[in-house]
């Protein structure tokens, strides 16, 4: 193998590294945005209801969805890192949070409530 095959190959390897790396940086990058809409919306819904007793959207459907993003990351993480009982601990309660709101939103939507 010449000095050419094998810068090649290492260029090869560094480029499926670098396409992995880009890949985890977007989809964080791209969390990071929804959870920040996410967050803006359902303040914002919160406040027009509160304020004024309608609002333009549910914000419990907002809040859900940001409850289940963070206690994926926080189950994930917590899969990668079992040291951190912190972590453990704001898992269960973003998922009861998420299950919470969840049976609001049917509840509501069934005429329950």
């Amino acid at each position: 193998m010449n000095k050419e095959e094998v810068l090649a190959r290492s260029r090869n390897e560094n480029k499926d590294e670098r396409d992995l790396l880009i890949g985890k940086t977007a989809n964080e990058n791209a969390y990071v945005a929804v959870t920040l809409v996410f967050s803006i919306l359902s303040i914002l819904l919160f406040v027009q209801k509160l304020i004024l007793g309608t609002a333009f959207a549910d914000y419990r459907v907002f809040v859900l969805a940001l409850l289940i993003g963070t206690s994926g990351q926080s189950i994930t993480t917590y899969y990668y890192d079992r040291h951190r009982k912190s972590i453990l601990i704001a898992a269960f309660l973003e998922t009861t949070g998420a299950v919470a709101c969840l049976i609001s939103i049917i509840a509501s939507g069934m005429g329950w409530t």
